[in-house]
């Protein structure tokens, strides 16, 4: 038997995720632990450190990912020790649409775990952090004097400038000397749509951990709800109540609607008091039942 991982967006090695300790659990068992590593992104063996080939990575939109992901699984499905009627695929965040990708196309998969799933589309999504989320985080991170405002003393030249942002009087659309939240989303949104209209290499905001490519790429994925009420093997969708990331409330949509169409096949299960990340304790617990059963 085997589980293959598949983790989210973001330049970190997926190995990383997980603690030696814990993938000798899943190992003892006789299960096949087949994590799919990021295009340009490997871990040097001699000493550990995390090396990132910029190009390559910042090449790879949402089909490079995908084929990439395709390759992993076929590669899996080759290992002689796999029993292919024996696989599963644990997923997060982005990898739940790679997942569910290869679950459409590959039936026989026996089960499926996706945690924290994208389940809106990704111009709601990116809507939601980048002009919703963001800016009261942004202003909350340098309001020294707590009024809800940033002063020009607040959001300083260096400021401005580590973050790639406007001259202050062009943020302060109203003039009347302090920055608000929605005029730091109107900045963000002014800086978003010039990064994806040059076609830079690397999206504008390093913290999404995605190239801009990628981001094109996604906007025209559409809904993954649809997508996943189609799969047919056991799916167990675990989510955050408390995601600011990727929103619960398109999942618990979801569940209605597979309610209502009887699609027995798919589980949910929420955390009250987690977010997007979950918790190691909640991944090691999915992959440790997977492996119990297989």
């Amino acid at each position: 038997p085997a589980i293959m991982l598949i983790m989210g967006s973001g330049c970190y090695d997926a190995c990383g995720s997980l603690e030696k300790e814990f993938m000798g659990r899943v190992l003892e068992k006789g299960v096949v632990l087949h994590v799919r590593q990021k295009r340009g992104v490997r871990r040097e063996p001699a000493t550990g450190k995390m090396v990132v080939d910029s190009p390559l990575y910042e090449q790879a939109d949402f089909p490079h990912l995908e084929s990439d992901t395709d390759e992993a699984f076929e590669a899996l499905l080759r290992n002689p020790r796999v029993d292919a009627q024996r696989v599963a695929l644990v997923a997060a965040s982005e990898g739940t649409l790679l997942a569910t990708a290869i679950g459409l196309r590959h039936p026989g998969i026996k089960e499926m775990a996706l945690l924290s799933t994208v389940v809106e589309d990704f111009v709601s999504l990116f809507e939601r952090q980048l002009y919703t989320n963001n800016p009261p985080l942004f202003v909350k991170e340098y309001d020294l004097n707590h009024d809800g405002r940033l002063s020009v003393n607040e959001l300083t030249g260096e400021v401005l400038k580590a973050n790639g942002m406007s001259a202050f009087s062009v943020i302060d659309e109203n003039h009347d000397g302090v920055v608000s939240a929605e005029e730091i989303s109107g900045e963000i949104r002014r800086l978003a749509e010039a990064s994806l209209a040059r076609n830079d290499s690397a999206f504008f905001l390093n913290g999404m951990g995605v190239p801009v490519s990628w981001v094109k790429s996604a906007y025209r994925q559409g809904a993954l709800g649809p997508r996943i009420l189609d799969l047919t093997m056991p799916v167990t969708l675990h989510h955050g109540i408390v995601d600011t990331s990727v929103s619960v409330q398109p999942v618990h949509a979801l569940e209605e609607t597979a309610k209502d169409r009887g699609r027995a096949n798919l589980r949910f299960r929420y955390y009250e008091f987690l977010g997007h990340a979950l918790s190691k304790e909640v991944i090691q617990e999915v992959l440790v039942d997977l492996a119990g059963r297989r």
